[in-house]
């Protein structure tokens, strides 16, 4: 791996080891490193490519109707097909479109999720979403409805641009719904409008960084653990021994990064409307929707159907059809989803740990609900979310009101 690095980089092997050694790096890091060439968000990559190839390039790939026209009747497994084309979605509204996005759950890097542990907001899945929706002639505005408490700074990150980048092509909305936090309010500074409820819990601008240390926990039930590291900072995330210190300061350097970078987006979101610094403001720091109006963190009070009307506004609409992004599962992917979990590979003996660990957090938390989720759902998606990233934009407590 070391020679192939050198090779690829055109780097001597031991300055290779060194690098190593000194990783893991953010993305600006990696450049100076000159580990990457360049850093980019996609619509950049995209615009890259095509001054590169001198034509233009897809910036999604619309999937709905892939496969979807012919069935081979002569294979019995295509009466699926049939099927999953009979019980699609009613097909989009002709005229004019508004766009409701929905951000529902934690935000995850790759593909949204319905799963038993709450569900999940992805950020390919919605960035796909919304480049879909800018490129569509008929989608006059979007309506981005965020039900979030945050997740991974990366995803939430990409969803801000792809936001950020339809504004310039049409207006783009948030409402904002019981909870929008952390990764949720990043996400909300996409658009230029945004809309609370009084008791909309938001705001929460920082960042969490840590991991779970299990090491006392698999001794007591008899799990053994090897490691077989290569590179000094290669178990820092390991799930048996703490942080040293060399690691610790790595990790509190991310924040700091990740952090600036959310108090910037804000800032350049929001601008004049703050009534205070962003630093005053930030901290992590817990609004209800009526008090984050009157500190400049959103701009009106309202629902869903508020924005909405508020959106055909600025697009000047008299008339107008709503149409709802990402689309809903059509039962051939709800079928696909079943079959991949039906016992044809290793899935069942995770999903069988998950569900005793679900148990257990169940009894100690007393089986208590949050509207159709319980507090282990919640606790298992925060346990979940830590472990595949480095520097969260969550809220890292639960806030119960009776």
């Amino acid at each position: 791996m070391v020679e192939s690095i050198a090779d690829g980089r055109g780097l001597k092997v031991k300055r290779v080891k060194k690098l190593i050694d000194q990783g893991p790096y953010n993305a600006m890091d990696g450049l100076k490193a000159h580990l990457v060439d360049h850093v980019m968000y996609r619509r950049e990559f995209v615009e890259y490519l095509e001054k590169d190839l001198g034509k233009p390039v897809a910036m999604y790939v619309d999937q709905e109707q892939k496969g979807r026209d012919v069935a081979d009747l002569s294979n019995p497994l295509s009466l699926f097909t049939v099927l999953g084309q009979m019980m699609q979605p009613p097909a989009e509204p002709s005229g004019d479109l508004i766009g409701v996005i929905h951000v529902n759950g934690s935000i995850v890097s790759g593909d949204s999720d319905e799963g038993w542990v709450g569900a999940s907001a992805g950020s390919r899945t919605l960035r796909l979403a919304i480049q879909k929706a800018r490129a569509d002639a008929r989608m006059k505005a979007l309506v981005v409805r965020i039900d979030s408490p945050g997740g991974s700074a990366t995803a939430s990150d990409i969803i801000y641009h792809a936001l950020r980048d339809a504004a310039i092509d049409k207006p783009v909305v948030v409402s904002m719904g019981s909870v929008a936090a952390s990764g949720g309010y990043y996400i909300a500074c996409g658009g230029s409008e945004i809309f609370a409820e009084p008791s909309t819990l938001t705001g929460s601008i920082g960042v969490v960084g840590g991991k779970i240390v299990m090491k006392e926990l698999f001794d007591k039930i008899g799990i053994k653990t090897f490691s077989f590291k290569r590179g000094k900072n290669s178990g820092m995330f390991s799930s048996t021994e703490p942080f040293t210190k060399q690691e610790r300061l790595w990790l509190t350097h991310e924040m700091e990064v990740v952090y600036d970078t959310f108090k910037q987006a804000v800032t350049d979101s929001r601008g004049d409307r703050l009534t205070d610094d962003i630093e005053e403001l930030a901290q992590g720091k817990v609004y209800t929707g009526a008090q984050a109006l009157a500190l400049g963190l959103v701009d009106q009070i309202g629902g869903l159907d508020q924005a909405v009307a508020y959106a055909a506004e600025q697009a000047d609409l008299k008339e107008w059809n709503l149409v709802h992004l990402p689309r809903p599962k059509s039962l051939l992917e709800l079928l696909e989803s079943l079959l991949a979990d039906s016992g044809q590979n290793t899935r069942p003996t995770a999903a069988a740990a998950l569900n005793t660990l679900y148990s257990l957090a169940n009894q100690m938390t007393g089986s208590h609900t949050m509207g159709h989720h319980s507090l282990a759902d919640y606790y298992l998606n925060f346990w979940t979310l830590i472990r595949q990233e480095q520097v969260t934009a969550t809220m890292p407590t639960l806030i119960l009101i009776d």
